[in-house]
């Protein structure tokens, strides 16, 4: 884990969404925790921290990039729990 992009996106999450993102992200780390650390690292440290780009693009662009990767993720994690409770 890149523990700089992680702090990173931790400010900018707290910055664009405050307490409520914080408890979202804690919420996934239960269910998906790569998800969580994707939607920290990469929406909020890569994308929201860019310069150039205002709120509303870089909401856009996140929600469009994460999307199928949260896909995947939830989808694989399933598999996962799937694949455990069944050979159990």
């Amino acid at each position: 884990m890149d523990n700089d992009r992680q702090e990173r996106g931790e400010q900018k999450l707290r910055e664009v969404v405050g307490e409520k993102g914080e408890e979202l992200v804690r919420d996934l780390q239960d269910i998906c925790p790569d998800l969580a650390r994707y939607v920290t690292e990469y929406a909020f440290a890569d994308i929201y921290s860019r310069p150039g780009l205002d709120l509303r693009v870089r909401e856009l662009a996140s929600v469009m990039d994460i999307s199928p990767a949260a896909v995947r993720i939830a989808a694989a994690s399933k598999r996962n729990l799937y694949a455990t409770h069944f050979t159990s």
